[in-house]
């Protein structure tokens, strides 16, 4: 009697999980649905329009002592904050993904960019051979962009 109880209720807790599973799911599908992820390619010879007031080019970038430098180029119509969190360094499919350690603007270490041409260099520890370079920008809700930096080394 005992072990036919103790059958019906796991029963029901596994159904109730697969429901649980179920109702993640879908909410998980809903939430998604509109995602969209595109990626620009940023070249070296003419400047990639971030926003009204943002266009971006790449520079250069290298490998010193440990750490990934880069300079990139940054146009701004107006003076306006730019966070270090918007970058990434991917360094491939072992270490993924590593945040900006450190940002400068103009020779400065501040997230204040003034109008007209402003040159970033941006500073992270790197892990892996591969190293590239990504502005992540959300426009929107539910969309992305993602401008890789083609850097001259």
């Amino acid at each position: 009697m005992k072990l036919k109880h103790k059958g019906i209720w796991f029963s029901v807790i596994l159904l109730l999980c697969l429901l649980g599973l179920f109702l993640s799911k879908k909410h998980i599908d809903q939430v998604y649905r509109n995602l969209q992820v595109a990626q620009t390619e940023v070249s070296q010879t003419a400047y990639s329009k971030v926003s009204q007031n943002l266009a971006v080019k790449s520079g250069q970038g290298k490998t010193e002592r440990g750490n990934y430098l880069a300079t990139i180029y940054v146009k701004a119509k107006t003076g306006q904050k730019l966070s270090r969190n918007d970058f990434y360094l991917y360094q491939g499919l072992k270490e993924g993904t590593t945040m900006i350690d450190s940002l400068k603007i103009n020779g400065q270490a501040t997230s204040r960019l003034r109008s007209g041409v402003n040159k970033v260099q941006v500073k992270a520890l790197k892990n892996g051979n591969e190293q590239y370079l990504y502005l992540l920008v959300n426009p929107k809700k539910g969309k992305y962009v993602k401008y890789h930096f083609n850097l001259q080394k």
